[in-house]
């Protein structure tokens, strides 16, 4: 393909058969966003299973939700789309990356934003990675490599300063 490999991604056993992966940088939380005007909480994923929930193809997913089979799953082509399915109320809630929603709200639905909420408690956290094709020419290089500078970037603080800058702190 064009390209070596993704950035920024979690770790699933569907992509470990076609990508190396090289050691977590960050974490982030998985999340619900809802309409405000539903009155929508949990404690354990049990209670959300009256409601229907957009998922993303290709997405990955804390394991407790994967495993949630008793819930009801609604895939698209994407985050935004299932906002947009949301908003008309074809489905009940929206999972995703809480950075990722909140820049895709903030980006393509200001103007919605007073009618969409996120449920307080989080899915789950995930680290992410970056990911190389094993396809690609010297891969396991490309993640040794990446992994040093990293390592490198760790020690002297540059990797705290950019994951502060974009939020992940």
């Amino acid at each position: 393909g064009k390209h070596d490999g993704l950035g920024a991604c979690y770790y699933t056993l569907e992509r470990d058969e076609k990508y190396a992966y090289t050691k977590p940088f960050a974490k982030t939380e998985t999340v619900f966003v809802k309409l405000k005007s539903r009155n929508i909480a949990y404690d354990d994923l049990r209670e959300l299973s009256p409601y229907v929930i957009g998922t993303t193809i290709g997405y990955g997913y804390p394991d407790n939700f994967l495993q949630a089979n008793y819930l009801k799953k609604e895939e698209a082509r994407s985050i935004e789309l299932n906002v947009r399915k949301l908003l008309r109320g074809r489905i009940d809630l929206v999972i995703a990356a809480r950075k990722v929603l909140i820049t895709l709200l903030n980006n393509k639905f200001p103007s919605q934003l007073h009618l969409i909420d996120m449920v307080e408690k989080p899915v789950g956290s995930q680290k992410l990675y970056v990911a190389f094709s094993r396809k690609t020419e010297d891969y396991a290089q490309k993640v040794t490599d990446f992994n040093t500078g990293l390592e490198s970037m760790m020690v002297d603080g540059t990797i705290d300063r950019i994951l502060q800058d974009y939020g992940f702190h």
